[in-house]
């Protein structure tokens, strides 16, 4: 049976996670912004002041693009040694988003993350696309890759990395 306290960390480690891939989806989308010359972005209001109802220009950050499209944008964007694994940023990020964490049973120390297809077949049964023991290994392996995908866009910008 998985403790309260292994529950707990999990939990954080998760929050990381998607802290991270919404910091790695900003930052790429910033550097859009900085080499969009359409729109500069000293334009327009400051974004973290919006408030619900109010409406601004279509941009690099605040547009509808999917996060595969605008890593692939930055990727086009970039130096060979700034791009970003777009593919398994997005892979990693669709299995925690559209993905079900179940408990694994009694016997079990983890977590399971299991993602099913969209549309059942003729029998009515669903094809299971993904399924990943949650360990700390896991864990651990995916903050550290994204921590590193984060350091190229950053290096990129120029900006120092905080670690958190």
């Amino acid at each position: 049976m998985i403790s309260q306290s292994k529950a707990e960390l999990v939990a954080l480690r998760l929050g990381k996670l998607f802290g991270n891939l919404l910091s790695l989806e900003m930052a790429a989308r910033l550097v859009i912004a900085t080499l969009d010359k359409k729109h500069p972005l000293s334009v327009g209001p400051q974004l973290p002041q919006l408030t619900t109802g109010e409406r601004v220009k279509v941009t690099p950050l605040t547009n509808g693009s999917s996060l595969m499209a605008i890593l692939k944008q930055y990727n086009r964007a970039v130096p060979d040694d700034c791009q970003v694994s777009a593919k398994q940023i997005v892979d990693l990020r669709d299995a925690l988003a559209h993905g079900r964490m179940f408990g694994s049973g009694q016997d079990s120390e983890h977590f399971r993350l299991l993602k099913f297809a969209k549309r059942p077949d003729e029998q009515g049964r669903v094809l299971v696309t993904l399924a990943i023991d949650v360990t700390e290994d896991w864990l651990s392996d995916n903050i550290a890759f994204l921590d590193d995908e984060i350091s190229k866009v950053a290096r990129f910008l120029g900006y120092k990395k905080v670690p958190l």
